[in-house]
């Protein structure tokens, strides 16, 4: 139990931190619905990990940066980095 908020207290540290640098930061790793619940608590805008795709072989990776050019609802399938406001 004390890792789990240390770990929280670590992670809403580094989000005040890119704040404050005026930076975006992106929580990486998010694998479970009760992770992301905690980070959006914590005031995350942006993650990526196994909950939103898992990974893809290299040669899918262009198909990827092609659908970043596509409406957001379609680029989320895709599996890329994903906001959460």
């Amino acid at each position: 139990m004390d890792a789990v908020r240390t770990s929280h207290k670590i992670v809403k540290s580094l989000l005040a931190l890119g704040r404050d640098m005026g930076v975006e930061t992106i929580v990486e790793g998010v694998e479970t619905d009760d992770e992301l619940a905690a980070l959006r608590a914590a005031g995350a805008e942006l993650a990526q990990g196994f909950l939103f795709a898992k990974p893809v072989e290299p040669a899918q990776t262009c198909a990827l940066a092609h659908a970043c050019l596509l409406p957001a609802a379609v680029a989320a399938d895709a599996g890329e980095v994903v906001a959460l406001g």
